[in-house]
């Protein structure tokens, strides 16, 4: 049967079905549902009682294909799996900072969440220049929790074997391998760069022995390393943040790999924002350096506190 996206009426009926989720959002029929489009794999829906409006929840979908392209690039709705795994197990390690599961549908590829209206993505507060004064220490507690609890560290050994079995992620694993460590060192046709970089940047991105050198002695351990089980793609749009809360969202690409990948993703989402802030501060009109200075605060508490952490 052909994947058809639900519409709003469609999921209200669905969803009034579910006794979970009713004792959470009340009647079907009181229901505000509001697809988000934020989303470059799946489906995410807003979902809302309309009398009271602190009653809601997400809910997420998967396509047999990637959402942001089309069907025209086929990617297995089995992601959901995957994902749902992830938020629960990262949510038993670290429930502080993960969003709660309240349901979730296997024939559908679905599943139904906490909605973390109070929230904003990361990167936007990072582009807008917020300071989240608790987000270096609930980062480094994240990743310590979830990577030291899922590896040989505090497994046992035939545990730690059946759950890497049970986490292969080879389709959406192929993406990273490709975006991340090959096709940007190639002249490929998925790259997207500014005009204004010249020719002669671009010619020594892919000539510089080094530099591909490190990329493959990379991707090798992003291959080989089954050291723990990672989110595996813990970018700053993968992390929604207020003043006292961080929570790390979107965790499909999860699967068993180098310990160090998590860390480095997000330290170096950190660091892309810090050389972005002078365009943004002037955009602000604004001194970027006070902020960059904040900036690299939270790549030093982030990898100096996760080391640290007690268990």
């Amino acid at each position: 049967m052909e994947f058809e996206a639900f519409t709003a009426s469609g999921l209200a009926n669905y969803l009034g079905g579910i006794a979970e989720v009713c004792a959470r959002l009340g009647e079907s029929g009181d229901l505000d549902i509001a697809e988000v489009g934020d989303s470059n794999l799946n489906f995410v829906y807003f979902v809302t009682n309309a009398k009271e409006r602190e009653r809601s929840v997400v809910v997420k979908q998967a396509p047999p294909f990637l959402r942001l392209v089309g069907k025209n690039w086929p990617l297995s709705c089995q992601r959901m799996d995957h994902e749902v795994a992830a938020l629960r197990r990262f949510g038993a390690l670290c429930p502080q900072h993960v969003p709660k599961v309240y349901y979730a549908d296997e024939k559908r590829f679905l599943v139904v969440m906490q909605h973390l209206a109070s929230h904003r993505i990361l990167r936007q507060g990072l582009m807008d220049g917020v300071t989240y004064p608790l987000l270096a220490g609930h980062m480094a507690t994240y990743l310590a929790h979830t990577l030291f609890y899922g590896s040989d560290l505090f497994l046992a050994p035939d545990i730690k074997k059946q759950a890497v079995s049970r986490a292969v992620n080879a389709e959406l694993c192929k993406i990273t391998e490709d975006l991340v460590f090959t096709f940007p060192f190639e002249d490929h046709a998925s790259n997207v760069y500014s005009p204004a970089l010249p020719a002669s940047a671009l010619a020594r991105l892919r000539t510089n022995e080094p530099l591909r050198l490190a990329a493959a002695d990379m991707k090798w351990a992003f291959t080989n390393h089954a050291e723990t089980l990672l989110h595996g793609d813990l970018h700053t749009g993968s992390i929604m943040v207020n003043e006292r809360e961080t929570y790390v969202i979107d965790p499909e690409f999860a699967f068993y790999g180098p310990m160090g990948f998590d860390i480095g993703a997000l330290i170096a989402n950190l660091l892309l924002a810090y050389f972005s802030r002078d365009y943004h501060g002037r955009l602000h009109d604004g001194d970027p350096h006070a902020y960059q200075e904040w900036l690299l605060d939270q790549v030093v508490h982030i990898s100096g506190t996760a080391s640290a952490q007690p268990f």
